[in-house]
């Protein structure tokens, strides 16, 4: 698979990217680096720049124990549900 995504200019520099934000893995314009370019520091579109960093939010993982349905807890203050197929509790994961 990595050969190729790499034997193409617009997949290989993809590849670069998402590989060097090691441990998260995250798709280029997700990462700070690449935010603050888009918005150039200052602001995008008339608006200010979102402070710190606007990329994804680590959330719990919680899993169907029978391994066929993941949740992601959206804040603390969510109740964590049962698996829609199977009606069990979720486990952490």
């Amino acid at each position: 698979m990595r050969a190729l995504l790499a034997a193409h200019a617009n997949t290989a520099w993809f590849l670069t990217a998402v590989l060097a934000d090691a441990p998260a893995y995250r798709p280029p314009y997700q990462q700070p680096r690449y935010l603050h370019r888009q918005t150039g520091g200052a602001s995008y579109r008339g608006m200010a720049a979102p402070a710190g960093d606007p990329g994804p939010v680590a959330a719990d993982r919680y899993a169907c124990p029978h391994g066929d349905y993941v949740w992601y807890r959206p804040d603390i203050g969510t109740p964590i549900g049962a698996c829609p197929t199977h009606h069990v509790p979720l486990v952490r994961a």
